[in-house]
């Protein structure tokens, strides 16, 4: 028998800022799946999650330390680097807020996301190299990657967690197909997250309007961005012309190099001589969730919207560009034709809209899939916290 998972304390790393919706959901769920325990969240953008309430569910820590090293430091630093005592010398003073809490922590949750999905993810490894250093056992916690991405480096570093939960079975069969075994399945923790109620804005119905979300990263990873926008007009005015449901327009992320408000402010504007169309406010990511559970339909780009709506049986359609998008339907609903349209594959202006259609065709089915497939994720989730005594307990 396991015993209640409880009294221990955990890093939170990486985390770029609550500004992205999606971070805060990772953050926020995971504290709940887990209660009883401390948390440390070494953070980007301190300020965006006090700004969000996460300061009350995590002592919040700036994740570099921006202090200028003085020139004695520095060249202790040097010299410790050069003679080959300690290849770690800089990195360990820029981390050394991370690893001040990391000292006093049972074990490090990597709370993956995508982070493995763009790029190489240097500095992760760095971080992790020197969370080994101190023998901090890490666990990388509810992530994609793009198998296209697993190379000798990046097999290297994820061999070293103690375990890899992935959120979708692409990621684990890659992963798996690269001698990786210390893995298994785990919904997206945010599969969890509990809605805040909050007032609608004018003209949104609830259970009778479409929410819309669409994102600057989708865009720069699109092949025709034009014909991407082009497919979100089509589909606003096929709302307002032949249907009778009202728009809502739904930022998620809201970072400086990466606002959603941007490019749904020029829908906005393209719409704006009508009552049938609202844009949705900043706010926290379980308020944004109970605004999509208010939805009919959504069409999102950005994959915590979209896990909002399933969880809230909301049928949707995703824009994608990468294994995440594909990876969660495939999983929902044995295949993500029919429910992601890729970035890079967009033909003619009118997909967004045919694949619409077909979803208003299929909304009960897709309603009755969505809510058997949510009570076994959330069945699941309620297993982690016995997975982690396990992994702490070896």
């Amino acid at each position: 028998m396991i015993n209640k998972l409880s009294g221990n304390s955990f890093l939170l790393y990486p985390h770029g800022g609550s500004g992205n919706h999606g971070c805060e959901a990772i953050v926020r769920s995971t504290t709940h799946l887990f209660p009883g325990n401390k948390f440390y969240l070494s953070s980007r953008a301190p300020q965006q999650d006090v700004l969000y309430g996460i300061d009350e569910l995590c002592e919040i820590i700036p994740e570099r330390n921006d202090n200028t090293l003085s020139w004695y430091n520095h060249l202790y630093a040097k010299v410790l680097y050069l003679s080959r005592l300690d290849r770690y010398s800089f990195e360990k003073y820029y981390y050394a807020n991370l690893l001040g809490v990391a000292n006093n922590c049972d074990m490090a949750l990597s709370i993956g996301g995508d982070n493995y999905c763009y790029g190489v993810p240097g500095y992760i490894y760095i971080i992790n190299e020197l969370l080994d250093r101190i023998q901090l056992p890490r666990v990388l916690w509810g992530c994609s990657i793009e198998p296209s991405a697993i190379d000798s480096r990046m097999k290297k570093d994820l061999l070293g967690y103690k375990h890899i939960f992935a959120r979708e079975y692409l990621t684990l069969n890659a992963l798996k197909s690269k001698g990786i075994e210390n893995v298994s399945f785990m919904p997206d923790p945010a599969f969890s997250l509990q809605p805040r109620e909050v007032a609608l804005p004018e003209y949104f119905i609830p259970y009778h309007t479409v929410g819309i979300n669409i994102s600057p990263m989708v865009l720069a990873h699109s092949s025709k961005p034009e014909m991407l926008e082009r497919n979100y007009l089509e589909l606003i005015s096929y709302l307002i012309d032949k249907t009778e449901m009202n728009v809502a327009l739904i930022p998620h992320v809201e970072w400086e190099d990466s606002d959603d408000k941007v490019p749904l402010e020029g829908l906005y504007k393209a719409f704006n001589n009508t009552d049938r169309l609202c844009i949705i406010p900043e706010m926290s990511c379980d308020s944004l969730k109970y605004v999509i559970s208010q939805c009919r339909f959504l069409v999102t780009a950005r994959t915590h919207a979209s896990i909002a709506a399933y969880s809230s049986c909301v049928p949707t359609i995703v824009v994608g560009y990468s294994v995440k998008a594909e990876g969660i339907a495939n999983d929902l609903f044995g295949s993500s034709l029919n429910y992601v349209l890729s970035s890079n594959s967009i033909r003619s202006p009118f997909e967004l809209i045919e694949l619409f259609i077909e979803l208003v065709k299929n909304e009960s089915k897709v309603k009755s899939i969505l809510i058997n497939k949510t009570k076994d994720y959330l069945d699941i989730l309620r297993g982690a916290e016995s997975q982690l005594q396990l992994i702490l307990s070896r």
